[in-house]
């Protein structure tokens, strides 16, 4: 997987980012750092020594206290082939659509059964790590 990311900054000029895969190494790696009993500076000077660039102390901060990760708010779930999941592939398949929304992903069941979509927010919820079920509700539409 070879992502690079790309943002403008205010100037307008354009600023790159690691690809995803070392970050996620980064972050880990500050846990573990952070689990030997270093201090925020110096886990920053060894991630900086290891990888050549230098994470700024909030940052490693977030990540330690995990209020922020480099996944985003990407969901996270085990593709691994599980029931559920061969179930909800299945599902969007035959009655379901994906459409981009105000710069979000949704999902969409076109069913009458409220049991088959609430069995469906139930399998989601446990695919993705969910304690609580997706509740399913109705568009007039």
């Amino acid at each position: 997987m070879n992502m690079v990311s790309m943002s403008i900054s205010k100037e307008g000029e354009r600023r790159r980012y690691l690809p995803l895969e070392i970050r996620i190494k980064m972050y880990e790696e500050v846990h573990e750092l952070r689990k030997k009993g270093l201090t925020y500076k110096e886990v920053q000077e060894r991630i900086y020594e290891k990888y050549g660039r230098r994470l700024s102390i909030a940052i490693i901060g977030f990540w330690i206290n995990k209020k922020k990760h480099p996944l985003g708010r990407v969901n996270k779930f085990d593709e691994n082939p599980s029931p559920e999941f061969t179930y909800i592939i299945g599902v969007i398949s035959g009655d379901g659509c994906r459409y981009f929304y105000k710069r979000n992903y949704r999902l969409q069941l076109a069913v009458k059964d409220y049991e088959f979509a609430e069995k469906f927010g139930e399998c989601l919820a446990k695919v993705l790590g969910r304690k609580r079920p997706y509740k399913p509700f109705w568009s007039k539409n």
